[in-house]
C-alpha cells in the first residue's frame, strides 16, 4: 500500500489518499461567537478571571499569530464603550480574514504581488527582497533525479526519496524508494491535473482561472511560504 504525503511549502507531512482528484474545493463559513472569529485571524484568546476585594474582574490577553506583534492585554471593566468599538473593529478584521484572505495576507506580511505572479505565490518575491522574514534565506531542493531523505509518517522513520518530477515549476513529487511506475504516474497525474499543466479547457474552474490550485488560492489565500521560505509545494510518494 502506497500513499501521498502532501506538504505544503513546508516540512508538515499530511497523510492522504493516491487519488487526488477530481479536485472538490470546500468552503466552511461559520457563523459563531467571538472567540470564534478571533480564531480566524490565527490569534489565542486567554481569559482571566480574578476578584479584587468585593469586584470580579475579567481581564482578556490576545496571543498574536506572531512573536513580532506585540501582545495585546486589556481591561474589559476599564471602558466599556471603546470596549465595544475594539469588539466591532475585532470582527471586521476576522470577517475580512476569512472572505478575502488573500488580501488580507498581503496587508499582514507588508506583502506586493508582482506582474505576472501565481496567485499561490503572490507576494513571494516581495517579501524575500523587502523583508527580513527569511533572513535572506530560501529553501533549495536537489536537481530532478537526485534523492534526499524525508519522514516516513505511514513507518515513522526517515527513507530515501527521489525528486521524479517538477510539475508546472510547483509542486515536486518525491518517490520512495521501491516505488511502483503506478504510484509514480498517478502521483505525477494528479499534480498535472491540480495545476492544468496541459490547459486543459475542462480544467479550467472559471473563464478566468487557469486551473484549480489557481482558484483555491485565490479564495483560501497564498500559500504558507511566509513560514516556509519556499515558493514550491512538495508531494510525497511513500509506503504506508
Amino acid at each position: 500500500r502506497f500513499c501521498l504525503a502532501h506538504r505544503p511549502v513546508g516540512m508538515q507531512q499530511l497523510p492522504r489518499s493516491v487519488s487526488m482528484f477530481p479536485p472538490i474545493l470546500l468552503l466552511l463559513a461559520t457563523a459563531l461567537g467571538r472567540e470564534h472569529l478571533e480564531e480566524a485571524k490565527g490569534q489565542l484568546k486567554v481569559e482571566t478571571v480574578s476578584w479584587q476585594g468585593k469586584k470580579l474582574q475579567k481581564s482578556v490577553q490576545i496571543l498574536p499569530e506572531d512573536e513580532d506583534t506585540p501582545h495585546v492585554t486589556r481591561d474589559e471593566d476599564a471602558n466599556p464603550m471603546g470596549r465595544s468599538l475594539r469588539e466591532r473593529t475585532s470582527r471586521l478584521e476576522a470577517v475580512d480574514a476569512l472572505w478575502d484572505r488573500p488580501a488580507y495576507r498581503m496587508r499582514r506580511f507588508n506583502l506586493t504581488q508582482e506582474p505576472g505572479e501565481h496567485p499561490c505565490w503572490a507576494g513571494f518575491k516581495s517579501m524575500m527582497r523587502d523583508t527580513d522574514r527569511c533572513k535572506g534565506w530560501q529553501r533549495s531542493y536537489v536537481p530532478r533525479g537526485h534523492k534526499q531523505s524525508f519522514h516516513n509518517s505511514g513507518l515513522s522513520k526517515q527513507s530515501n526519496f527521489t525528486l521524479e518530477d517538477v510539475v508546472a515549476d510547483q509542486i515536486n513529487i518525491w518517490v520512495e524508494d521501491n516505488s511502483s511506475d503506478v504510484h509514480r504516474d498517478v502521483a505525477v497525474k494528479a499534480a498535472e491535473i491540480y495545476t492544468n499543466a496541459l490547459g486543459a479547457v475542462e480544467l479550467k474552474p472559471t473563464k478566468d482561472t487557469a486551473s484549480w490550485m489557481e482558484q483555491e488560492c485565490k479564495v483560501m489565500g497564498q500559500m504558507p511560504f511566509m513560514y516556509s521560505c519556499s515558493n514550491k509545494i512538495n508531494v510525497l510518494v511513500q509506503k504506508c
